[in-house]
């Protein structure tokens, strides 16, 4: 158990890393090529995709890692596999005609909306990463992450050279994804030696949809409280105000995200000891949560101090350098809570509590939504940061209450 762990942690650590790494490159490169109002809006279209991306994953990227686990043969492997892959390409053909719509209303051309379109929701279908998750070897996808993204820098430092190249980073981006999820998947069918089921049928399908339903409707309504403020952003401040709360809101993102490498790592043990121990209750949680506030909020704590030097080192506009500077002072105070917010659902999921952890999400998303659009309309935006914050601590709190009840 201890060697599994060891060896997911070095896994997603190097992968979460090198991602990291990437915008330290690439958002400098973008916001003074693009603009901030360029680079504005190219995160804003990214923000519908993560929103399509959620759909499409349907929260299989953490509950079937848990149905991996509890697999009793290869066929029951089999069948997990594609029952998983046709669920998402359920979803990603309506949501192509969807995002299309979106990116016609954003003025994007239609030969390149669709080639973005189809890239990136099909890279989502294809990616498999929770197979190679599931059974606790990731070596393959680090090798391919960080070979398909250094492939993206060179693409974005060679090809994005002013405003009017927008169109073609979000291309890039999609392009690097898909091929980045193509490989992965081909790769995964070859290791473990995939076959098609002797038997799977549309029953199979619509289950394994059931069984996810109050999960991934958690993790939607948690895009409601993310992704979706740069679209109520979008409706209140200017495009540059935009990309300004951006480069903060990217930098708070890949600090949080780090504790994905903690997550990924301790769910399949965390399932496992369940699995065997269900009337038990283990310290180790406990023990984990606490850790990994205790250092996020250390690196909070050095953001903070450094904000000024941080927002330089992304953006050259010196004249945006104090609201730049605040919001990130401001958004960096409720990383340790979004932190501890993601690794708290994971074990929502694995005590079977998926239904509770809807209804709290869903509550919340409603939530969310009114109070930022009222922050947004009323205050500035700084006080829509700090709005967004004390949200988050909310939603700590009462997560961490129901799981003891």
């Amino acid at each position: 158990m201890k060697e599994k762990f060891i060896s997911l942690f070095i896994s997603f650590f190097s992968i979460n890393v090198f991602n990291r790494l990437i915008p330290l490159v690439t958002i400098p490169i973008l916001t003074n090529r693009l603009g901030l109002e360029g680079y504005g809006e190219y995160i804003l279209i990214l923000s519908y995709t993560v929103l399509f991306d959620t759909l499409i994953s349907f929260g299989f990227k953490t509950t079937a890692v848990i149905d991996l686990n509890f697999c009793k043969s290869k066929e029951d492997e089999n069948k997990l596999f594609f029952k998983v892959l046709f669920s998402k390409l359920m979803i990603a053909f309506p949501s192509i005609f969807i995002l299309l719509y979106v990116l016609n209303s954003q003025n994007i051309d239609t030969f390149h909306s669709i080639i973005f379109c189809v890239s990136i929701l099909m890279g989502v279908v294809l990616n498999q990463e929770w197979y190679f998750h599931g059974k606790g070897n990731m070596h393959s996808i680090v090798l391919i992450n960080v070979s398909l993204r250094l492939i993206y820098i060179w693409l974005i430092y060679e090809f994005i050279k002013s405003p009017s190249d927008y169109t073609y980073a979000l291309i890039i981006h999609s392009l690097t994804l898909f091929l980045q999820s193509f490989v992965g998947g081909i790769k995964a069918v070859l290791d473990f030696k995939i076959e098609f089921p002797k038997s799977i049928i549309f029953r199979d399908v619509f289950h394994q949809f059931k069984n996810n339903t109050y999960f991934f409707s958690a993790t939607l309504s948690s895009y409601f409280t993310t992704s979706f403020n740069f679209i109520i952003l979008d409706n209140f401040y200017s495009p540059t105000t935009l990309g300004v709360y951006a480069i903060a809101d990217k930098l708070v993102n890949a600090l949080r995200d780090f504790s994905n490498t903690f997550n990924n790592s301790i769910l399949p043990i965390l399932a496992e000891k369940h699995n065997l121990n269900q009337e038990q209750k283990s310290p180790l949680f406990l023990y984990y949560i606490i850790s990994i506030f205790l250092i996020f909020s250390i690196v909070s704590l050095v953001v903070y101090l450094l904000s000024d030097y941080i927002f330089l080192f992304f953006n050259s506009e010196i004249r945006h350098t104090n609201l730049g500077s605040r919001l990130i002072e401001t958004l960096v105070i409720g990383l340790p809570m979004s932190v501890i917010i993601g690794a708290i659902s994971q074990f929502y999921v694995i005590k079977g509590k998926s239904v509770r952890l809807f209804w709290i999400f869903l509550a919340f998303a409603f939530l969310s939504v009114i109070t930022l659009s009222i922050s947004a309309y009323y205050f500035n935006i700084i006080s829509f940061a700090y709005t967004y914050v004390i949200l988050m601590i909310i939603l700590f709190t009462f997560l961490y209450i129901k799981i003891k009840t």
